[in-house]
């Protein structure tokens, strides 16, 4: 007795070929054949990796076509926006498009609000593209002050908050460090994610050093910022003398 069952662990003859206890089929098998599952293995990774670039093309090109038309993309006849949807779903992007949730009938009530409302959610449609949905409470403020409008921090936090109430928007996160983002489309970010963004919040950039020496590995900090980097919340500074670097717009107005 020199070989066990695979299956339930009995002991076998040498020249066993099928277990006597569960019968379970214990062949060893050729070399031809272990080639051959081998082979098989490696063609199903090809594939996973052919579907894996066919995605991040699609990615990219509903990307390319959302910057260049914007909202418009939302007046497409309905069999076309649900085919659209289909192929956002496809390429790992919620089926929501960027500018619907920012075109909902607002129910504020006197002038004041309505039109502090109207050019907050003018701000996020024209920032989309450029901070990936999130925007400092500070940056919002700058942008409003650009647009001559004179608004209190207490009255914007207001507007954003009924803004949320009423599922214009996903409204106001507050980070660890007190900052403020305003959230204008759903952005699903990991437990890492939060945490860079933790991170950022002070100067608006970091390097790979920088998350290195706060413990991280430099596999988990290249993987939170590939990810912060799609979302397009991120921009890679490739001219960085000092390293990788990479800076967030939505901090802008903090930096």
């Amino acid at each position: 007795m020199s070989q066990y069952c695979p299956k339930c662990g009995a002991s076998l003859p040498d020249d066993a070929k099928f277990c006597p206890k569960c019968g379970a089929n214990i062949e060893k098998s050729s070399p031809m054949e272990e080639a051959y599952r081998g082979f098989e293995k490696k063609l199903q990774f090809q594939e996973l990796e052919g579907d894996m670039e066919r995605i991040a093309e699609l990615k990219k090109g509903l990307e390319r076509i959302e910057k260049k038309y914007g909202t418009d993309v939302c007046t497409m006849p309905a069999a076309v926006l649900e085919k659209y949807r289909q192929m956002r779903v496809e390429a790992g992007l919620p089926p929501t498009l960027p500018g619907e949730k920012l075109t909902k009938p607002l129910l504020f009530r006197g002038k004041y609000f309505d039109a502090l409302s109207e050019k907050i959610l003018l701000i996020g449609e024209n920032k989309l593209n450029e901070t990936g949905g999130l925007l400092s409470i500070t940056e919002l403020m700058l942008e409003l002050k650009k647009m001559d409008i004179k608004a209190s921090l207490k009255d914007v936090e207001k507007t954003v908050k009924k803004l949320e109430k009423q599922k214009v928007i996903p409204g106001l996160r507050e980070l660890k460090t007190g900052a403020k983002l305003v959230e204008f489309i759903d952005v699903a970010l990991s437990d890492d994610l939060r945490e860079v963004l933790n991170f950022a919040a002070e100067k608006g950039w970091l390097t790979l050093a920088d998350l290195i020496q706060s413990g991280w590995s430099e596999e988990r900090a290249k993987r939170a910022f590939k990810e912060l980097t799609d979302a397009d919340i991120a921009r890679y500074d490739s001219s960085y003398a000092g390293g990788d670097l990479w800076f967030f717009p939505c901090f802008k107005g903090s930096m």
